[in-house]
């Protein structure tokens, strides 16, 4: 017993030789999913891209409220424009055909005021609002598609570690059972009782049988790596995870949760994006009609051939408020195209979502079979492992006592490992059905 157990721990040693050095998450499935959407990097992006949409609506929107700016300008005529006017309105004498050179303006010009612009009727904008709300809701659902595949993808990698945990379980207890075979074999060869092919073919399976331990301790360590990176650490991180749910608990609880089965956000996606190409339609037709603005200005000019400023003769008001009406004329040539290609995408999405309902409705389907067919197929797995442990432990207390041959024995075990494996890979798939199930309903 003291060689197994040395046995044992060297195994472990040389496999995972920091894992009592690392810190331990203590983890069941929704508190994976729990991390994994509030640290995931990629979902996070999704949800920033969310806030990106929300500040372009709210943006979008400032421009429905009045735009107010100041205005300042400081210019130095280098030379000073100049205009002909007759000069009789300056000379009465002058003749009729008499021009008189006249300098409008002096060597120092400002101007200094206040500008708003309110639309009082602008198509365009009002369409650009309604896009921004419909686009900011759009990425809403693609945050909630992401989770859904993050909840999936999380929910597929916990399973496959705890398979794989089972796997070196298992493969240690393999280990263990070709350790004390081994024993017992040199023991009888020692006393001539077997022969050294025999022996030999023992001591190849107890290798096999580490090989295979090492295997299981490989994959089950690629798992966790998979899933911590889903939950958003390194796969380089100093985590061991302790699983709190063992896989028949597990199991028994998938078997009691109702799965719910609200719209599918594909469909609801497209819903929104058809909702988008009515408004951009609209907003098309309606720019073939005039943009009405109210305009107004109130500040105050300066002139003067010196540099002073704040010489307060030499500024004069200047205030105008007026209603600008601005009719599109040539542009409607091109909206009439856009309008002709916002119709075709309509149908585009009619009939997307037409093919998304079909789409959905045959995923729910093949998924509710698939999780049908696991169940039925687990329980004669099941019921299977069961009967081929029971016959390894009746060949293993025979070839113990000499009453079979070694071969009879490794029939067993052959058996055994064969059932055991189509069991875990049996309980898996029941699993990723219920998972799928899960993902197909939200989808």
């Amino acid at each position: 017993m003291k060689s197994t157990s040395l046995l044992l721990f060297l195994l472990l040693a040389l496999a995972v030789p920091n894992f009592a050095q690392d810190p331990v998450v203590k983890l069941e499935l929704e508190e994976a999913r729990r991390i994994a959407v509030e640290h995931n990097p990629d979902f996070s992006i999704s949800r920033l891209e969310i806030d990106i949409a929300k500040e372009a609506q709210k943006q979008s929107e400032l421009k429905g409220i009045p735009q107010i700016y100041g205005d300042f300008n400081l210019q130095r005529n280098l030379i000073i424009p100049s205009t002909p006017v007759p000069a009789k309105a300056f000379d009465p004498n002058a003749r009729e055909d008499e021009l008189l050179l006249l300098r409008f303006t002096t060597e120092w010009t400002s101007n200094v005021g206040v500008n708003a612009s309110y639309d009082l009727f602008n198509p365009a904008l009002q369409g650009e609002i309604k896009e921004a709300a419909i686009e900011s809701k759009i990425k809403e659902t693609d945050h909630l598609l992401a989770k859904n595949q993050l909840l999936f993808d999380v929910g597929n990698a916990y399973y496959a570690c705890l398979i794989a945990l089972e796997q070196v379980r298992l493969a240690e207890v393999d280990s263990l059972s070709k350790f004390k075979i081994t024993e017992m074999t040199q023991k009888q060869f020692d006393a001539g009782r077997t022969t050294l092919p025999v022996l030999n073919q023992v001591k190849l399976d107890q290798n096999n049988s580490r090989s295979n331990f090492q295997e299981a301790l490989k994959i089950f360590k690629n798992s966790k790596e998979k899933l911590l990176v889903l939950m958003g650490y390194s796969p380089n991180d100093s985590i061991t995870i302790s699983f709190k749910e063992e896989l028949g608990d597990l199991l028994t609880l998938t078997e009691t949760q109702d799965i719910q089965e609200p719209l599918s956000l594909s469909l609801q996606k497209l819903q929104q994006q058809s909702m988008l190409t009515d408004i951009q339609l609209n907003t098309a037709r309606a720019g073939f009609l005039p943009s009405l603005s109210l305009n107004g200005y109130y500040g105050s000019r300066y002139y003067d051939n010196a540099f002073s400023l704040f010489k307060g003769g030499n500024w004069f008001g200047n205030s105008f408020i007026n209603i600008g009406v601005k009719v599109p004329i040539t542009e409607g040539m091109e909206r009439v195209k856009k309008i002709s290609q916002l119709k075709i995408q309509q149908q585009i999405i009619a009939e997307s979502i037409r093919s998304q309902r079909n789409q959905h409705e045959l995923d729910r389907n093949a998924a509710n079979d698939d999780v049908n067919y696991y169940k039925q197929d687990f329980k004669r797995k099941k019921e299977n492992v069961a009967m081929a442990e029971e016959n390894l432990k009746l060949a293993t207390e025979q070839y113990e006592k000499g009453t079979i041959l070694i071969s009879d024995y490794y029939n067993g075990v052959y058996t055994f490992q064969k059932e055991r494996t189509a069991y875990l890979e049996s309980l898996y798939k029941l699993f990723v059905s219920k998972l799928s199930l899960e993902k197909a309903n939200m989808e």
